[in-house]
């Protein structure tokens, strides 16, 4: 496994740790690491079905773009990320945001 070492905005360092699988889907997607390090930095988190999902959507394009940062080539790309361990699971490009819905109630563990 290879590690990240992110920035986000408001926190210290976040290390994340890139499953063989994220990694083999990033070649075949043609996504690089780098991509994958921006989307951690600058996108919006949600948290769903005990994951967490970075997206850079059209929202994120235009606050960013009155910063300054120009990421228009990472628009619909999502970093799945497993919340216990920061594991990066996958990474893949999609524009329907509707399928990943935020946590409404609280979940049961399950046995």
């Amino acid at each position: 496994m290879q590690q990240l070492s992110i920035n986000r905005k408001e926190n210290e360092p976040v290390k994340f740790s890139l499953s063989d699988h994220a990694f083999e889907r990033m070649h075949k997607r043609a996504i690089a690491k780098q991509a994958i390090e921006t989307v951690l930095t600058y996108g919006r988190l949600i948290r769903s079905r005990r994951a967490c999902f970075y997206v850079i959507g059209k929202r994120e394009l235009h606050h960013l773009q009155k910063s300054g940062v120009d990421i228009k080539r990472l628009e619909n790309t999502q970093v799945v990320v497993d919340e216990k361990t920061n594991t990066v699971m996958t990474v893949y490009k999609n524009n329907n945001f509707r399928k990943i819905r935020p946590v409404r109630r609280c979940e049961r563990k399950l046995h």
